[in-house]
């Protein structure tokens, strides 16, 4: 703040080479001094706004890409329990707070805006009175990203307790449910398995493309299942909602991967200048920026809870730090506005969160990140 009090100060000394301080302390500035602190003051004070403003920038991005209509009411005490979760993360470097030396997404202005890869939607309880009479059954809502993708593989995570048993199996049965003439209600065979009692406990994945494919077809109804494994006394072992404090975080998750179509095309871009907070460089430079979510208050983002975003601030004037020669020559013009320092070259984030119909997604983000920055 005592470089601005110094600005302040500046407009009504003009060049006078004197300037006192209300301690009584003289000291001596040149013109050039006064000159060159006032110019360093005044790019503090646009890089400060450049920078506020890209905070505002990416909260206002995000929800839009997203399309909430309201935040999601979900906390991070949510999170399943489910290895494909963790799978992801060790996968994905960048979700892990947003690794900044990791590349693995780079943004190309013929991708989509977001592009989702894996969907995550939890079981639920039977929403009709049609169902009431099933027993150990699940319910799932087709994800709206499904309408426009194909499905490259889809998994129903269960987890199932450990109990004691006799038998050296635990028999593991999946079977659709189906509503026929409006009322009446018939099982149609899945899956079954005899699971050795050494690996039977914990959880289970059983691969479900085929009827997810077919589920797409008829994207206004849930899907029902009716999932059991019984031990000697007849009691199901799978964890089915609803949960006690116990069992949260260890229900039914269908996992689908799915498939957009992608542009493999680069675009070369020119260097750029990086530069520390603290510099007194003018010239447009892209300036680290750590974004965390937490402070956002944003519980419903699983990973990155922080992003190392950047932003672009500096003057564009007489410079040939122009993305084309073209707008370095149209910016001598008389009565050009100039170059605009901003982001030439921008890199994806990929994103692990609950909607607002508490699935899990994981998409990338596409031009979130800067990472170089140039006179436009």
């Amino acid at each position: 703040m005592w470089c601005c009090s110094l600005m302040l100060s500046c407009e009504f000394i003009g060049l006078s080479q004197t300037l006192f301080i209300s301690l009584g302390r003289r000291i001596v500035f040149s013109a050039s001094d006064i000159k060159a602190k006032t110019s360093h003051c005044l790019s503090c004070q646009i890089r400060n706004d450049s920078r506020d403003f890209r905070i505002q920038s990416i909260k206002h991005q995000i929800l839009k890409h997203l399309n909430f209509k309201s935040l999601p009411n979900a906390t991070r005490n949510a999170i399943p329990k489910m290895p494909a979760l963790y799978h992801i993360y060790n996968a994905n470097p960048e979700l892990l707070n947003d690794d900044p030396h990791s590349h693995g997404h780079e943004s190309d202005k013929d991708e989509f805006v977001v592009k989702t890869e894996r969907v995550f939607t939890a079981a639920k309880e039977a929403s009709s009175p049609n169902f009431n009479n099933i027993s150990d059954s699940v319910f799932f809502s087709q994800p709206a990203q499904l309408a426009t993708a194909r499905v490259r593989s889809a998994k129903l995570w269960i987890y199932i307790r450990k109990a004691e048993l006799q038998r050296p199996y635990l028999l593991l049965t999946v079977r659709r449910i189906f509503l026929e003439q409006g009322t009446n209600v018939i099982l149609k065979f899945v899956y079954s398995s005899k699971i050795n009692v050494s690996k039977a406990f914990g959880w289970k994945r059983i691969e479900l493309r085929d009827i997810v494919v077919d589920w797409m077809k008829h994207p206004l109804f849930d899907i029902g299942l009716q999932i059991r494994a019984e031990n000697d006394k007849g009691q199901n072992l799978v964890v089915l909602p609803p949960t006690d404090d116990i069992d949260k975080g260890y229900e039914p998750w269908l996992d689908i991967k799915i498939q957009e179509v992608r542009s493999n095309s680069r675009h070369k871009r020119s260097d750029s200048l990086v530069c520390s907070g603290n510099t007194t460089e003018n010239r447009c430079c892209r300036y680290p920026l750590y974004v965390s979510f937490i402070d956002f208050g944003w519980e419903w983002i699983i990973a990155p809870t922080h992003v190392k975003a950047d932003y672009c601030s500096g003057e564009c004037r007489m410079t040939m730090q122009d993305n084309t020669p073209y707008s370095w020559v149209n910016q001598q013009l008389p009565g050009s506005a100039g170059s605009c320092c901003s982001p030439i070259k921008m890199s994806a984030l990929p994103l692990l969160y609950f909607d607002e119909n508490h699935n899990i997604l994981y998409q990338i983000l596409q031009n979130m990140k800067v990472e170089k920055c140039g006179c436009t």
